[in-house]
């Protein structure tokens, strides 16, 4: 779909704009970025001179004053349809940007791309919800849609009820912002890090001149599944490469004093999710929801 198309569909959306947001001015570091991301993608360091000309002002709209935090001040929403270029788009939508306002300054809450979006409020939060590929809901859904909402506590956006009732997060769910593999890692407690540095596995291709694949373990967290307030861990080694399939995956535990322990071990065949009907989440294991149990230390099925 072209970006026209996503700039006429999101035209329609209500974004949940404060009342005062059309006279605020951005402030001058989301400006410069926005503008660098725009010329940047005229560059050809072999060709210089064959660019478009410099854009030295913001398309209108693309940069908007929105509420996503619940603290009072401006935060901001970047919408990439708007710049009415390709290299921001693809067949997932536009690339959405919100910074929200946290302690005198902004955090990157959310950066994916989205067919559609919406900012309002429910159940006493103000609420983003996303129209989204339709690969990232299982089984494959052409109104996939995913929605989350500012958590104070923790800085970053949590996932939330969709309006039409959805809680179920395959594979735990869309994360707010898109991230390589090797970022999500990073941002995993030491002993999952040290997980996936130890599975890692290179597969030569078969002509040796061409080199190979590097292999490792994914990983990817969860909603709170264990009632300790953190998060919990999904962890799917890689395949091995003379193997026909992918080996086990597990989910690993936080804990209040130590890094994330392995509750369960799941067949590669089966699809994992989390439900958050309720806090903690419900693991759920293809169509079977199961609850921790503390005094068992394991996951029992759900009554």
């Amino acid at each position: 779909m072209r970006p026209a198309a996503f700039l006429s569909a999101l035209s329609l959306i209500s974004l949940g704009l404060a009342s005062p947001a059309v006279a605020q001015t951005p402030p001058e570091a989301l400006v410069w970025m926005v503008l660098h991301d725009i010329n940047v993608t005229g560059l050809d360091r072999d060709m210089p001179m064959n660019r478009p000309p410099i854009v030295t002002e913001v398309p209108e709209g693309m940069i908007r004053a929105v509420d996503i935090s619940p603290d009072g001040e401006t935060d901001w929403l970047i919408d990439y349809s708007r710049a009415g270029l390709s290299q921001f788009c693809g067949t997932g939508g536009c690339r959405l940007v919100i910074y929200a306002s946290h302690e005198g300054d902004y955090q990157r809450a959310f950066d994916s791309q989205v067919l559609s979006f919406d900012i309002a409020r429910r159940g006493g939060r103000q609420r983003l919800e996303a129209q989204v590929h339709h690969g990232a809901c299982v089984p494959d859904d052409w109104e996939c849609r995913y929605a989350w909402y500012w958590n104070r506590t923790t800085a970053r956006m949590d996932p939330m009820a969709t309006d039409a009732g959805r809680t179920l997060l395959p594979n735990g769910g869309r994360q707010p912002i898109d991230r390589e593999p090797d970022e999500r890692a990073a941002m995993a407690p030491a002993s999952v890090q040290m997980t996936v540095t130890a599975s890692r596995i290179f597969c030569p291709y078969e002509d040796l001149s061409l080199g190979g694949q590097l292999r490792q373990a994914e990983v990817t967290p969860l909603p709170d599944l264990n009632g300790d307030g953190a998060d919990d861990w999904l962890v799917r080694p890689p395949t091995p490469c003379d193997a026909d399939g992918p080996p086990d995956s597990e989910v690993r535990l936080s804990q209040t004093n130590g890094d994330p322990v392995q509750a369960i071990t799941v067949d590669a065949a089966t699809a994992i999710s989390a439900d958050i009907t309720r806090s903690p989440a419900f693991l759920v294991l293809d169509q079977d929801r199961m609850r921790w149990e503390p005094s068992r230390r394991s996951f029992v099925p759900a009554e």
